[in-house]
């Protein structure tokens, strides 16, 4: 809960699912980096970091993968930079990035997820703990992960994102609302015993970065009315973390209604599709079940929420949820955030958030 909102310093409310990017890292004993993306069909990609930090594919990329491989490039050369001025750099490593968790099968579509913050965190804590840096400073890694992810993203998202893939768990979130500090707090919660919740696959990717694009112009042309939406995204995102942490499950299941009347506004105002047809169709289904729901993230498509206070109502969702043609996702939440280990006596580095 929280979007949005969040980007303008309100509280909001997270969970890590256990969905994983995983990266390994081993000498690659070449002239050069070898980059492995099965999901991408890439295999064995040979690219150079330059002494300034850049990385430098050895091959023809077409424009459509560089843009995927963004998320890639920038953590590289954050953690290349990082070196250089310690006065040392990588030797060339063979990389491998497993992201086949984060598609929907058979389709191959983009969940919503968090791919790329998870990828962006498990990247630059495999770089950094292969150069043997020590023990991870998480707080460090988030804000490192943090910085590289919002250019890769052109310097839209709260970090919210990367806060979970960092640290794991179920937390409230909060960044200051000047970009220019960009400073974040994470606070742990406990979720209520009594909560149930559902994801549910729209059946739609959606892009994170063109509908904050859309409600941002909307911002920069009516900035009275974007700020009268915002501060009752504000207020309720605050209300809600507020119900959540003393138990209160009715009056959280209220305001999760309440934030979608708000984000459907939004949406209309700015003509930026946040409620699509199908995050439409979903709210209807589940409020006659008894729940509420939200979109998870700027909306559009991917994920939604369903949430319920007793087992049964879950359970009716469930039912018509599937006979509506929608895809229940298995999804846990409080997941553990970044995890590193070795792999074998030859440097080889895993990582996990």
């Amino acid at each position: 809960m929280g979007e949005y909102a969040v980007l303008a310093g309100a509280p909001a409310l997270a969970t890590a699912i256990d969905r994983f990017a995983r990266v390994s890292i081993q000498p690659a004993n070449r002239p050069h980096f070898l980059l492995n993306i099965p999901t991408l069909g890439i295999s064995d990609l040979p690219f150079s970091i330059h002494q300034q930090g850049q990385v430098e594919f050895r091959r023809a990329v077409d424009d459509d993968l560089l843009r995927k491989l963004r998320f890639f490039v920038h953590p590289v050369e954050l953690a290349g930079s990082i070196l250089s001025t310690r006065s040392r750099k990588f030797p060339p490593l063979k990389i491998k990035l497993e992201m086949k968790e984060f598609f929907a099968q058979p389709e191959n579509m983009k969940l919503g997820i968090g791919s790329s913050a998870s990828l962006t965190v498990a990247l630059l804590a495999a770089l950094l703990y292969f150069d043997g840096t020590g023990p991870l400073d998480h707080d460090d890694l988030m804000q490192k992960a943090l910085n590289a992810h919002r250019r890769a993203q052109g310097n839209v998202g709260s970090g919210v994102d990367i806060a979970a893939s960092v640290y794991g768990g179920v937390f409230r979130f909060n960044k200051s609302p000047k970009d220019v500090s960009f400073i974040v707090r994470v606070e742990r919660q406990t979720l209520p015993p009594d909560l149930h919740i559902r994801c549910i696959w729209t059946g739609k990717s959606a892009s994170t970065r063109k509908l904050v694009q859309t409600v941002y112009r909307f911002k920069q042309a009516y900035p009275s009315d974007y700020q009268d939406l915002i501060s009752r995204l504000t207020q309720l995102s605050a209300d809600g973390c507020r119900a959540f942490s003393r138990n209160d499950i009715q009056a959280f299941l209220t305001i999760v209604q309440q934030y979608y009347q708000q984000l459907l506004i939004l949406g209309q105002k700015s003509q930026a599709p946040i409620i699509s047809h199908e995050h439409h169709q979903l709210t209807e289904i589940i409020h006659r079940a008894g729940g509420s729901y939200k979109p998870s993230g700027a909306g559009g498509g991917d994920l939604g929420l369903a949430f319920g206070q007793r087992a049964s109502v879950m359970q009716k969702i469930t039912h018509e949820v599937n006979s509506a043609g929608f895809q229940i996702v298995d999804l846990k939440t409080g997941a553990p955030g970044v995890q590193i280990k070795r792999l074998g006596e030859n440097n080889e580095v895993f990582s996990n958030p």
